[in-house]
Parts: structure tokens; sequence; C-alpha cells
């Protein structure tokens, strides 16, 4: 079942978060627009989700917060805020990021650590939206706002399952309910372009499956179809009043998978753009740029999000991604430099420092370095296993790393 994990991966850890699409006027905070909305409710929903999207949870949290107090009944407010609590979790374990969810890598190795607390405060949050939304369709069984909400946090608790606490079988199933619960609101209002986005999703996802995977879903009446999961995301990116940006996100990791990556950087073009402080978009851009084999202009980009103060947080990712990008490039000496980086920033993350000693290996390998490579893998393999890291590191201890054949363009040092 790890290919349509790895699929559904792509719905449940980066969309169902419901962000709005904010129009500029008077903001309530700095930097964060403020819809012009009749209500305070939508107000701070909307400040809430521009700072979600910009990687500031004190204030998206706090937002969210006002809203529940607001309408301690609806479950938007539970809703966010469990998304909230979900992403900071995922961004402090280097799991924000669009490229890790198409590695066969990440189904593999132990499931980490989480602080009983903080998977605490998201269950929490994450229940008490779905008690929300079922008590909204308990007194209308056709009520869509609250057929939705009970969806998308469906949706939620299945992308915390496959992210954080990694349990696969579970989020598949939360996220085939979250699917459920969405095709009933396109059945009441067909216009409702927002849930095309799970049901998008979910279609590409099963048209992705092996035959032997797919048959059994047929049976029981799943059908997927790649083209017209695609055709509902991009629904959903342009009709949507609630997703648009989720939509847009989903599309840049399809398109990566694809391996259509003039595609994804356009619409990251748009992202970065949109949300400047969202330093994790600018280095997917510069990760993009070096799939398209622009070698020079993804390592000035990489270098300007090194630049970013607000990025340093994530120095360590920073560093690896550039690593990658330099080995790519057949810049190996360059590479080795920057997997030694991300082992020693500040804050590094332990999973991400065992990644940086395999990959350097590599480039040590791809430098005719064998002493050294070795000493790197058994570095790795003394550490606690990160995700794949254990057998990759078994494979190019017993078989050096073999450099491929570069093809991007080659620049000068500093360019």
């Amino acid at each position: 079942m790890r290919r349509i994990h790895l699929i559904i991966a792509l719905v449940i850890a980066i969309s169902l978060t419901g962000f709005a699409k904010p129009r500029q006027t008077k903001p309530l905070l700095p930097d964060y627009p403020q819809v012009k909305s009749a209500t305070e409710f939508e107000a701070h929903r909307a400040v809430g989700l521009a700072a979600l999207y910009n990687l500031d949870y004190p204030t998206a949290e706090a937002e969210f917060k006002k809203m529940i107090k607001l309408n301690p009944e609806h479950p938007a407010g539970y809703h966010y805020l469990a998304t909230t609590r979900w992403l900071s979790i995922l961004k402090a374990t280097r799991r924000l990021q669009i490229g890790l969810y198409t590695d066969d890598a990440f189904f593999a190795g132990s499931t980490g650590k989480l602080d009983p607390q903080l998977e605490g405060s998201v269950r929490e949050a994450i229940n008490k939206a779905i008690r929300l939304a079922n008590a909204c369709v308990t007194k209308n069984k056709n009520d869509v706002e609250g057929l939705y909400y009970l969806g998308a946090a469906h949706g939620t608790m299945a992308g915390f399952e496959f992210t954080v606490t990694r349990r696969f079988v579970e989020a598949a199933r939360k996220a085939d309910k979250g699917v459920e619960f969405h095709t009933r609101v396109t059945r009441l209002d067909p216009n409702f372009a927002d849930a095309d986005l799970m049901i998008g999703l979910y279609k590409y996802a099963v048209a992705k499956l092996p035959i032997l995977q797919k048959v059994p879903l047929v049976m029981v009446g799943k059908r997927g179809n790649s083209k017209d999961g695609i055709k509902r995301l991009l629904r959903a990116m342009e009709q949507g009043k609630l997703v648009a940006d989720d939509a847009r996100t989903l599309l840049v990791a399809i398109y990566e998978r694809e391996k259509n990556y003039s595609e994804a950087f356009k619409l990251l073009d748009e992202l970065t753009g949109k949300y400047p402080k969202n330093y994790l978009f600018s280095l997917e851009r510069a990760v993009v740029l070096s799939q398209l084999g622009k070698s020079c202009e993804s390592y000035t980009a990489f270098r300007q999000v090194l630049k970013d103060e607000n990025a340093q947080a994530v120095a360590d990712l920073i560093h690896y991604r550039y690593g990658e990008a330099l080995l790519k490039g057949g810049e190996f000496k360059g590479a080795a430099e920057y997997f030694l980086k991300a082992t020693k920033s500040p804050q590094s993350d332990s999973a991400l420092v065992s990644l940086a000693y395999l990959r350097r290996g590599q480039a040590l390998d791809a430098l005719q370095d064998r002493a050294q490579a070795l000493d790197h893998y058994r570095t790795v393999l003394e550490r606690e296993n990160a995700f794949d890291s254990h057998n990759q590191a078994r494979r190019y201890r017993d078989n050096p790393y073999a450099r491929e054949e570069v093809r991007e363009e080659k620049c000068l040092p500093g360019n």
C-alpha cells in the first residue's frame, strides 16, 4: 500500500487547512490583510489564515482562539486551531516541505518521538471540531457548511496521523471518510468548489495505484481518474473561496511528482509573490530551479533564502536542500560542505542530521574519498534510524555511491 500512501500524503500533508484568500484593505494587525467582511468572525479568520501561510503560528493561534470566543459552536475556529498546531509540529521537525512526501524513504524507519502534550493539544482541537460539525449535521443532514468542516476535520486528523505519528493505515481511513463528506457537499451544492480539493486529490491518488491495489477499491465503487482529479484541483484553485492556495500548493506537489517542473515553478512564483514571508515556498522554488537544470539560478535562490533572517530557524533544512542541489549539479565539493553545515546548524533536527551525514557520504564517494565516506555511513548507522537512513547507509557502505551523469549548466564559484 505504499504507493497509495505516498499519493494520499499530498492530500493530507499540504492541504485541508482551509486558507482564505484575503483582500487588501486596512489591516487588523501589521502585515496581515483583512477581508472586506461584515463580521468580526470572518475578519479574524482572514488574519489568522494569512498569518498561517506566512508561518506566523503565534498570531494565527491567537486569531483562531478569538474566532472560538466569538462563536464557540462553530467548528471552523477549532479546525484552524488544530491545523496551526499540527503545522507548527511539522515545521519544528522539518516535515513542512512539499518534496519530502514524494520520496519513498519517508515511509520507512522509525516513527520518532512526539511530546504527549503536543499530540494531545492537536487531537483535542480536531475532536472538538468534529463534534461541533457533527452537531450541525445532526440538526440538518443537508447542512453544507457542517458537512464541509466535518470532512475537513477528518482530513486534518488524517494529515496529523500521516505526517506526525505516521500511522499510515489510520491516516488513509480518515482521508477516505473526509472525501465521503465532501462528496456529499458537492451533491448538495455543485458550486461549492472548495470541496473539489479533497475529491480531486483522491481521484488522482486512486488512478495512480498499481492494478492489484486498484481492483478492491473499484469493487466498492471508488474509481480514480488522474486527469479529472487535476481538473478538480484546478477548479478549487480558480473558484474556491477557502482553499485556492491549498489547491495551488497541492498542484505544485503533483507537478513535481509528474516531473512537470515548469508548471510547478509558475505556481511557486505566484505563492512566493503572495506570501513573501513564507521562506519554505522560496526554498521549494530554489529546489525546482535545480530540477529544471537551472543550476546557477538555483544556487542564487538558495543563497537568497539563507540571507532571510526568519529562515535561520530552519537553516539546517536550507543547507541540506542546497547540498542536494549541488550534488545533483555535480558540485560535489560544495555539496559536501553544505551537508556538513546542515549537521552543525543551530537547533539542527536530529533526523535531518542523520540524512545529511548520509548524503555527505555520497558526495565524498563522488569525490573518490572512500575512507571518509565510510566514516559517514558508519556515523549514520550509529544514530537513530531516520526514515530509511540505515538501509541506505548499509547499501553505500557495501557498494560506493555512483555519481550520476550531470547535464545541468555549470556555474563558476559564487555564481
